[in-house]
This record gives C-alpha cells, structure tokens and sequence, in this order.
C-alpha cells in the first residue's frame, strides 16, 4: 500500500512540473533543428499536431507526421503542396526519437 502511495506522489509531482516548452497554441510551419554545421535532418517533423513538453524524459510528441523539408543551415519548413497542407506544426527532436511505423508516423521526443 505503501508503494502504491509513493508511486501516485511521484505521478503527481511530475504532473504538476509538466508545462509546455512554449505556447501551445502557436503552430509554426517551419523552424531550426540541430545546429548551422550539423543540421539534424531526420529529427525535423512537420506534424497535425505537436506539443513540446517537457515530463520526466519525454521533450515533444507529435501525431501524423511527415519529415520537414531541409532548407540552408539548420533551417527547416513544412511541405505546402498535396494532402501535407494540414501538416504545419514543426517539431524537432533535438535528441532521440521514437517514430512509429507507417507513412505519416507519431513520433515521440525523449530525451
């Protein structure tokens, strides 16, 4: 009973320190990624949703996802042509990423 405690106080204290990275509700269609000289080509994401958190080892998830299209440096936009139009919010896994499998994947950013 006792772990059953500890474990519901971890879970909440988590919780309470979860807040997003940035506004929510600003979806940015194009963004950077990685750095100038060493751009993370496939960790950038152009996704119909995609919420920067950050919540014990998890940075972003994003759902139906598509790779950003690389552009000079680090710099990075969504695709603007065919059924990617609904695709505008970038998301970029600075670190590791888990995608799932299938053409427009969810990918998960962890740390």
């Amino acid at each position: 009973m006792l772990v059953k405690n500890i474990i519901a106080a971890f879970a909440l204290a988590g919780l309470a320190t979860a807040t997003p990275a940035e506004n929510i509700q600003a979806r940015a269609n194009s963004g950077t990624c990685g750095t100038a000289t060493n751009p993370l080509t496939s960790h950038a994401w152009c996704c119909v949703s995609a919420l920067p958190l950050n919540i014990f080892f998890i940075q972003g998830v994003g759902s139906n996802c598509v790779q950003a299209i690389h552009g000079a440096g680090n710099t990075f936009t969504c695709p603007t042509s065919g059924n990617t139009l609904t695709r505008q919010s970038f998301l970029c896994c600075g670190n590791n990423q888990i995608p799932s499998t299938g053409a427009t994947p969810n990918v998960v950013c962890t740390a």
